[in-house]
């Protein structure tokens, strides 16, 4: 991490903004990670429909630029001219505060359910004071998705003038995806590996691959290539895909293949709400070290490295067809890692629709309100 006297920070105008990150000397010398943080644009026919994946675009914000591949739109800005207009000049416009906000809006995003109101209703009314309050609180942020102030922004008038809003609306992606999958499979982007994390909650408060299942089927609905992917019940039925990492698209050269690591214990028990405010020092420590655990997890250091190799074999033209994936020089712990971590779909596979997926985008939203309101209460 830099120093804080390396991140241009105006205190009185902008703040931190995304693109005064390019000053910062690791990211000149290209030798920090290159952040991209994504969000939902709503438009005014869309605004107030909840949790719902309008026809619409997924923003990535970035430090150098910032826009969308949307195929109603695909147009990329400086991110320090986000929110200029004409001859009208904003500074601030990529506040990296108001960005991370707008990405992370999980609850101004969600469209509370009936079961969900069921719920609060009776726990508004409850005779604990406590409890009845922090109810109360919880209907009044699940409102906000009734109220029109959404997040804006104007439009930029480097957009093509075939975009017709005058204003951006921003919220949560969660209805469209939830594993950030959109941006890094763009074609032009050449990727040979796609690391997906999953630390969302199920019916356990542990990953189901349903976050996967959403965030595939949405992709191949907007036409991207994406490797086959497990059904909800093949996931359910197999307990190595969410207990441990899987690799998907090992035979799909002509894509990136998908490192799936679902959030589970290792040396830690790390399924806790995000909404669990207040954590120890120990408990941050055990948390950080069972996700380092994850990624370090008996061989799978070893069966990245055969990945790794293996893809970049197949950009350089040494293995050009699916049936010679397997490096040519068959390597035994490859050849193992392979066997172990690679999944391979049955003949005649077909992954679940965006229709059927995308229904149960309500089922992370409540876990996850639930969640928070059983931390709140313990």
């Amino acid at each position: 991490l830099p120093a804080p006297s390396q991140v241009p920070y105006d205190t009185e105008k902008t703040g931190l903004t995304l693109s005064s990150l390019a000053q910062v000397p690791s990211v000149k010398n290209f030798s920090a990670p290159l952040p991209l943080m994504i969000s939902l644009q709503k438009d005014s026919g869309t605004l107030n429909k909840g949790d719902t994946c309008p026809p619409a675009n997924i923003w990535e914000w970035g430090i150098f630029e910032s826009g969308t591949f949307g195929s109603n739109l695909t147009s990329f800005v400086h991110s320090g001219q986000v929110g200029s207009s004409g001859n009208t000049c904003v500074e601030g416009g990529d506040s990296l505060s108001w960005i991370l906000a707008t990405a992370t809006a999980a609850f101004t995003s969600a469209s509370p359910k009936d079961t969900l109101e069921e719920t609060l209703e009776e726990c508004m009314h409850s005779g604990n004071l406590l409890h009845s309050t922090i109810c109360h609180l919880a209907a009044h942020i699940l409102d906000l998705d009734e109220r029109s102030d959404r997040t804006h922004l104007t439009t930029p008038a480097q957009l093509p003038s075939s975009f017709s809003e005058d204003e951006l609306y921003f919220t949560d992606v969660g209805p469209c995806e939830q594993i950030p999958l959109f941006s890094l499979l763009q074609k032009g982007r050449e990727l040979d590996v796609i690391f997906a994390l999953d630390a969302t909650e199920g019916n356990t408060s542990w990953p189901t691959g349903l976050a996967l299942s959403i965030s595939a089927s949405h992709a191949r609905h907007v036409g991207l290539r994406i490797p086959d992917t497990p059904t909800l019940k093949q996931f359910a039925s197999d307990k190595n895909l969410t207990t441990r990492a899987t690799f998907f698209g090992c035979h799909d050269v002509d894509m990136p293949a998908i490192v799936y690591i679902p959030n589970h214990e290792v040396s830690f028990p790390s399924n806790a709400s995000f909404g669990k405010l207040q954590w120890t020092p120990e408990e941050q420590e055990a948390m950080l070290r069972n996700g380092f655990d994850q990624l370090t997890e008996d061989d799978l250091p070893e069966c990245l490295s055969c990945l790794l190799t293996s893809r970049q074999k197949d950009n350089c033209g040494i293995v050009s067809k699916a049936e010679n994936f397997w490096p040519r020089e068959k390597v035994p712990q490859c050849e193992r890692c392979f066997q172990k971590y690679c999944w391979i779909p049955d003949e005649g596979h077909n992954a679940d629709s965006w229709e059927s997926a995308s229904n149960r985008v309500d089922e992370i939203n409540t876990a996850n309100f639930e969640g928070m309101l059983r931390s709140l209460f313990d």
